[in-house]
């Protein structure tokens, strides 16, 4: 059995869902409706580098996007950073990706094999926001 750990940083506007063990999709879900339903930040990172969620469909995977276009947050735009350290999980999140095209999900997806690419994506853009805040003021 498997569980997903959420952490919420909102001093960098980031939210983190990490994940261990056998996932099903219903435990992705709680996950999402759990950070979605109170204040969401604009970025989230999902690490499934310690999960196996290889028994999840396609069909599954369609499930949570109908799921998550549903809540009101979705149509908030935010940056959703995947990490997977296989093969099938990899297959898998490009499935969620193509997904999250359902109109209602305001989300730009980058799935990786590394923490460090995803967090330095998730991070793109910010020196330019600060840069042009503090010259503003």
């Amino acid at each position: 059995m498997g569980e997903i750990k959420t952490v919420v940083d909102r001093s960098n506007d980031l939210t983190i869902n990490t994940a261990t063990g056998k996932i099903t999709i219903d435990d992705i879900i709680n996950a999402a409706r759990g950070y979605l339903s109170k204040s969401p930040t604009s970025r989230v990172l999902w690490n499934f580098l310690q999960a196996d969620g290889s028994e999840i469909s396609s069909d599954e995977f369609q499930r949570l996007q109908r799921v998550v276009s549903g809540l009101p947050a979705a149509s908030m735009k935010r940056k959703i950073a995947v990490v997977v350290s296989r093969e099938v999980g990899y297959g898998l999140s490009r499935v969620s990706q193509a997904c999250a095209q359902i109109p209602g999900v305001q989300a730009e997806y980058h799935i990786v094999y590394s923490l460090d690419e995803a967090m330095a994506w998730l991070k793109e853009g910010e020196e330019r926001k600060r840069t042009s805040s503090d010259s503003q003021g």
